[in-house]
């Protein structure tokens, strides 16, 4: 319920149904999340 709610929030995104389900945060907006990629990674 409380994901639900953070949801209805626009704090979490919710992927699939049932027990399926994942819960992810939105993308910072500005945040290069290339730079978390390992360098062997980093070619493709």
């Amino acid at each position: 319920r409380s994901l639900e709610q953070l949801a209805a929030a626009g704090k979490v995104q919710s992927f699939g149904r049932g027990r399926a389900r994942r819960w992810m945060t939105p993308p910072v907006p500005g945040f290069p999340t290339i730079l978390l990629l390992p360098g062997s990674l980093s070619g493709y």
